[in-house]
């Protein structure tokens, strides 16, 4: 039991520091991009919903499994969509809703931001180092 503790452990600090890595990369590739006008926030935004529409949910996990059997697709460009979206992320094409099925209630997702740990709209959240934080703790050094 101990030395699968230990392996466990050993196994948990090689992940940690993967993370912390990939963490480092992603935060420097995100100010080489904006800062070179490459896109902008609300289109890389963008593109982290279509990345991650790949399986065919919106969950905010890049999946590598195929898309999943049922799920549905644009009627326009074919590509998976979130149908409690307005429109498809990748194409701009209105998602069309039978008569029968209103369109459902779009929930605001929240998160706590990593510095002052209070409960912000995602949308107000700005990517950093040190994860997500809010407009105000972003404007302050």
């Amino acid at each position: 039991a101990r030395f699968a503790s230990e392996a466990a452990a050993s196994r948990a600090a090689t992940l940690q520091a993967r993370v912390d890595r990939l963490e480092l990369v992603c935060e420097a590739l995100l100010h080489v991009i904006l800062k070179r006008d490459l896109c902008t926030r609300e289109e890389l935004t963008a593109l982290m919903i279509q990345i991650d529409l790949r399986d065919g949910v919106e969950d905010g996990v890049a999946s590598a499994d195929a898309p999943r059997r049922g799920a549905p697709l644009c009627r326009r460009c074919e590509l998976p969509i979130n149908p409690q979206r307005d429109a498809c992320v990748y194409c701009g094409a209105a998602i069309e809703r039978g008569p029968e099925a209103p369109p459902p209630p779009r929930a605001v997702r929240t998160v706590h931001c990593s510095r002052c740990q209070k409960e912000v709209e995602e949308q107000r959240t700005y990517f950093t180092g040190h994860g997500l934080v809010c407009e105000r703790c972003n404007a302050t050094p």
